[in-house]
């Protein structure tokens, strides 16, 4: 390894996360360098909680990608209150916007 590399971001495909050690420190497993598409977990938040977050990511214009758990079929058989929604951020977004975006998931929290 060369000195650079242990400088440059690391993402691991499998947690959603970017770090700058070797290994995942949430699964220990091998990661890839990190690049400014790779998505990142940002939260999870259940069917009331989901409108408002979705409405400040689009009114901060932050670009996300919201995917649905349950899908719609099984959420319309066994009701939405068992829905939720994963939200994530491409790296080169999350980085712009980390700030903002820590301050209002900290607003989330009872």
């Amino acid at each position: 390894m060369t000195p650079n590399s242990a400088m440059k971001e690391r993402y691991c495909h499998h947690c959603y996360l970017a770090h700058n050690k070797e290994k995942c420190p949430s699964c220990g497993g091998r990661n890839e360098l990190a690049t400014p598409d790779d998505l990142i977990f940002y939260l999870d938040a259940d069917y009331l909680l989901s409108p408002r977050v979705e409405d400040f990511l689009k009114a901060e214009k932050i670009p996300h990608l919201k995917k649905g758990e349950l899908g719609v079929g099984l959420a319309m058989k066994i009701g939405h209150q068992f829905e939720h929604d994963l939200y994530f951020i491409p790296l080169e977004a999350f980085r712009k916007y980390e700030t903002l975006l820590m301050d209002f998931k900290e607003s989330l929290e009872p």
